[in-house]
């Protein structure tokens, strides 16, 4: 058995109350209410574009994307190596088509190592939300 794939979600429910879900080949996506307010927001765990992108048409209202992205937006996302200026190029022109907004990584600049003496080191795992 491998050490990564898949998609778990949890929550408290006395936070949260789940509204609905939807389940695609490489994403969960859930709707909540929030028992505090009268919020109720979309969270998408996905590490697949276009299913994103699709995704947007059935969504309305605040929404987090959040996930694995396995991509780097620029050159300050890895500590060395070569930088795609290709994937760099789809993955923000993604972002702009999906029109969201990046959550800040605090404390820490990368969010994945391969664990080695002399590691590699990058920013793969991110967090968007949707300014609805």
């Amino acid at each position: 058995m491998g050490a990564s794939g898949g998609i778990l979600t949890a929550w408290n429910n006395n936070k949260f109350h789940l509204k609905q879900s939807l389940f695609r080949d490489r994403s969960v996506s859930a709707q909540f209410d929030c028992c505090a307010s009268s919020l109720t927001f979309w969270v998408t765990i996905d590490n697949f574009f276009q299913e994103l992108f699709d995704l947007q048409q059935i969504v309305t209202g605040p929404w987090i994307i959040a996930g694995d992205f396995n991509t780097i937006r620029s050159a300050d996302d890895r500590n060395s190596g070569r930088v795609t200026t290709t994937e760099t190029l789809r993955f923000n022109n993604w972002l702009h088509d999906m029109q969201v907004q990046e959550l800040p990584l605090l404390d820490r600049n990368f969010t994945w190592s391969n664990m080695q003496s002399t590691p590699i080191l990058t920013r793969i795992d991110r967090v968007f939300f949707n300014t609805d």
